[in-house]
């Protein structure tokens, strides 16, 4: 059951309105249309992973898209939670054609596309310190932690993984989305003892629902010396 459905973030809704707006020799427009195809992107492969995960069985799980929840001074953001009675599934995902490459020596993703070269950090530690921040947020709530699983999907068909150092670590939890079935297979075969009762997930969704704070609104001081 989809428990929290995301929103067409902000910060594409802004530069969209921005965009419309600006003239076409604007010093800043290349800048802002570079984020909002980033953020689009992003999005459209949040959306494609929505038909891998309706596959899942949806009384099994209760699935809070785009969640960005205060810790602290900071926030975490995580793109999927699947919440069951015997364990939590973060995911992080990426919506990138081309070569992707992993060096878990350095802890970065090389990707080769249309002749060029990016270096990203990697994906696996992105997931990994949102994993270490809910746990610390649910220790703040009193909630004994279930077991927390992580995955990185790559929802573009045109994703070409490769593991060169044959890394186990990058081989347990990377991932095409067409995969996720089977990862969630995994973990539902591995983790047999129930941590929550179907009561208590659906109250930690609630609670999670009720703490996730989206971008603020830009004021128009920020955006009128753009208008200028």
């Amino acid at each position: 059951m989809i428990a929290k459905r995301r929103t067409i973030p902000l910060r594409i809704l802004v530069n969209e309105a921005l965009l419309r707006r600006l003239p076409l020799d604007h010093p800043k427009r290349q800048e802002i249309l570079k984020d909002l195809l980033i953020k689009r992107a992003g999005l459209k492969g949040e959306q494609d992973m929505d038909y891998y995960i309706s596959l899942l069985n949806e009384n099994d799980f209760s699935i809070l898209q785009d969640l960005r929840i205060p810790l602290g001074t900071n926030y975490f953001q995580i793109d999927f939670l699947l919440l069951s009675t015997k364990f939590a599934l973060l995911i992080e995902n990426k919506n990138m054609p081309g070569i992707i490459e992993f060096d878990p020596d350095f802890k970065q993703v090389f990707r080769k596309y249309n002749d060029s070269m990016e270096v990203y950090d990697c994906p696996v530690d992105q997931v990994k310190r949102q994993v270490y921040q809910f746990r610390n947020w649910l220790n703040k709530h009193n909630i004994n932690p279930p077991p927390l699983e992580f995955l990185v999907t790559y929802s573009n068909h045109g994703s070409i993984l490769q593991n060169p150092s044959k890394n186990l670590e990058i081989f347990n939890r990377v991932c095409k989305g067409g995969q996720l079935v089977f990862k969630v297979d995994e973990y539902q075969n591995r983790h047999q003892r129930e941590f929550l009762s179907i009561k208590d997930v659906k109250k930690l969704a609630k609670l999670l629902i009720k703490s996730h704070e989206p971008e603020k609104q830009v004021s128009a001081s920020t955006i009128s010396p753009l208008l200028k």
